[in-house]
């Protein structure tokens, strides 16, 4: 049974931390990177990418930083009779960093870790042992898509630019996954798989900010009254661009009336 030390989920790290542990830590320990990091591989610092997963284990000198910005991740201090067995037949890989596509999944798995882990439930024990492992395997499955996919990504991703200069150039669309993957003929799930890896961002958040963005500049512009403004980002209703403006800028469409820009 696999459980948890310690943990911290969306840990942000000033450019002036660093973790450097020459003989390892007692335990395992998973990182997911959200943001650019440099780890120490193979006795040479390297730079990785955000969406980097390092697993190390027992002992292993871990060395990481980014000494410009500071970094953001999420991390898991485990142990377990059977962690060495359970990580070998998965076959997953240790003490080498990967990239992978599937940070918003991987980041919302562990949130839900840590949940459990907090809220002590009855079996809560055996809850966070299950999720770890189901953690693994998924990262385990799609890392192995991940290669075999890289080639499609590369191919593609400039037909994905394309369509999302479409889609938030034309805000006023009444846009929904399924008419957003017409425009490059894929399956809504497929679109919403590789919009996210490419562009870090679901297509939904992503068209939902540009429009909030760009109804906060009509706003204060003072040339259109705030239905006008609904209609022009899409919205019909004007009850509900409200209430998704709030929710993104934090104060309502009228708190921006009359204010400098």
């Amino acid at each position: 049974m696999l459980s948890i030390e310690h943990m911290g989920c969306h840990y942000k790290e000033s450019a002036s931390f660093q973790i450097n542990r020459p003989l390892g830590s007692s335990n395992f320990l998973l990182l997911l990177f959200l943001s650019d990091i440099y780890i120490m591989d193979n006795a040479e610092m390297k730079h990785f990418k955000g969406g980097t997963v390092v697993l190390y284990s027992p002992s292993y000198p871990q060395f990481y930083h980014q000494p410009v910005t500071g970094f953001d991740n999420d991390w898991i201090h485990f142990i377990g009779e059977d962690a060495s067995t359970f990580l070998s037949e998965i076959n997953f890989p240790v003490n080498k960093p990967f990239q992978t596509k599937y940070v918003s999944e991987l980041h919302s798995r562990i949130q839900r870790i840590e949940q459990a882990l907090l809220m002590k439930d009855k079996n809560y024990i055996h809850m966070v042992d299950v999720l770890l492992k189901e953690l693994f395997l998924y990262l385990t499955k799609n890392n192995s898509m991940d290669h075999e996919n890289k080639p499609e990504l590369i191919d593609i991703k400039t037909n994905f630019q394309k369509a999302r200069s479409t889609i938030l150039s034309q805000l006023e669309h009444p846009w929904n996954i399924e008419n957003m993957a017409k425009l490059l003929d894929l399956s809504p799930s497929r679109f919403s798989h590789c919009y996210c890896s490419i562009f870090r961002i679901s297509p939904k958040k992503d068209l939902l900010t540009e429009r909030m963005n760009m109804a906060k500049f009509l706003i204060q512009s003072e040339s259109y009254s705030i239905k006008e403004v609904a209609a022009k980002v899409g919205y019909d209703n004007i009850y509900h661009f409200s209430k998704q403006f709030k929710i993104v800028t934090g104060k309502s469409p009228s708190f921006f009336l009359h204010q400098d820009s």
